[in-house]
């Protein structure tokens, strides 16, 4: 009998995103130095959605593969087709859906591989179908990484598994360049940035990082910001890109003290905070639950939105709701905007992605000896 061996990890994804790239190239250089397998990145072809984003990147360590895609009613599965010769005697970290096809194939195969995701679905109910599907496949994954521990509390108890083989890696993005950037915002360089955008860096402020797709409610968002900038003295800033930006530039072109700024650097968000004392984010948080513990600066949201785990982060301090109304929600931003005492920038304690990192590589560590020691 061949005697089984691991040289290499593959990591699925949809597209290998700016914000999740450190990530990734963290464990890989864990796996490399310590474990000593590779670790490749496989993604298919950017959708619409993400090129408007702008914010995918390519690295030697990852490939572009065929995807097709099959349409079952609501349901949008996909596959992806990783070349055989990458595939052999590698562990896959593909991602826990109902949707990706790869996981089941894996299952079916009686291939090694492990699952990463959320755990539960947090922005919309699962289907029935997509429930027992899941749970086909994560009984006969080696390993389950989940985002936070909600989601690996819900998987372990949900499809019965064993506790040791699921674990959260307390999903976050690299915050490095973000804290080196708010050390060096000074009162010149905030009053160069206010002049570049043609704001005042002294009237009240608020800001919005992030996708203008879908997920941010971008209809509600605009006419929130409209409200806003046009019955008060208050500016808004708004970074981002996405396929419903066109509603946002519309309010920023009829309404004086939106300004549109495109997709927000380092140096661009701590300047913004520097300025702004809150977030907008009436649509579902994400990792801006990171940017905004970094930066000091709450998150302004409705209530009743079904969040991304990054959320939890979050506590009564750094998340304030208002009625799920345009009206109610401007006014808690306006409220927000002209508290002198909001101006004060204190960074609430944040997730790091070096742990993260060496979360996700002893999970894949783990995986790879159930594997080798299952001759």
């Amino acid at each position: 009998m061949t005697a089984r061996k691991l040289d290499r990890v593959i990591v699925t994804q949809p597209a290998l995103r700016v914000y999740r790239e450190p990530l990734f190239r963290r464990v890989r250089e864990l796996q490399q130095s310590e474990s000593h397998r590779d670790l490749l990145v496989v993604h298919g072809p950017a959708d619409a959605g993400r090129a408007a984003r702008r914010d995918v990147v390519k690295r030697p360590w990852s490939i572009e593969v065929p995807e097709r895609g099959f349409r079952v009613g609501r349901w949008r599965l996909r596959f992806r087709r990783i070349p055989s010769a990458v595939a052999r005697d590698a562990l896959v970290v593909t991602e826990l859906a109902a949707a990706n096809l790869n996981a089941l194939w894996l299952a079916l195969r009686r291939r090694p591989f492990m699952l990463w995701g959320h755990g539960k679905n947090y922005s919309e109910d699962a289907h029935p179908v997509a429930a027992r599907l899941e749970r086909f496949v994560a009984r006969r994954a080696l390993g389950i990484l989940t985002y936070m521990p909600s989601g690996a509390e819900f998987v372990t108890m949900r499809y019965r598994l064993d506790p040791s083989r699921v674990s959260a890696f307390m999903n976050t993005i690299d915050t490095t360049e973000l804290d080196i950037a708010m050390r060096e915002v000074s009162e010149v360089s905030i009053r160069a940035f206010a002049d570049r955008l043609g704001i005042s860096p002294d009237r009240p402020t608020l800001m919005f990082v992030g996708g203008l797709d879908a997920d941010k409610d971008v209809p509600f968002l605009a006419a929130s910001i409209r409200t806003i900038a046009s019955h008060s003295d208050v500016q808004v800033l708004v970074a981002g890109r996405g396929t419903d930006e066109g509603l946002v530039d519309k309010v920023a072109q009829e309404v004086e003290g939106v300004v549109r700024l495109g997709y927000a650097d380092a140096r661009s968000k701590a300047h913004m905070a520097a300025i702004a004392t809150a977030f907008l984010c009436p649509g579902k948080i994400g990792l801006l639950a990171v940017d905004a513990l970094v930066l000091g600066r709450p998150i302004l949201s409705v209530r009743g939105r079904r969040h991304a785990p990054e959320a939890e982060y979050l506590t009564a301090e750094s998340l304030r709701e208002s009625e799920p109304s345009v009206e109610a929600f401007a006014e808690l931003a306006l409220a927000h905007a002209v508290n002198r005492d909001d101006r004060k920038q204190v960074p609430w304690p944040h997730p790091d992605i070096e742990y993260s990192a060496r979360r996700v590589s002893a999970a894949i560590d783990a995986a790879s000896r159930l594997w080798l020691g299952a001759e």
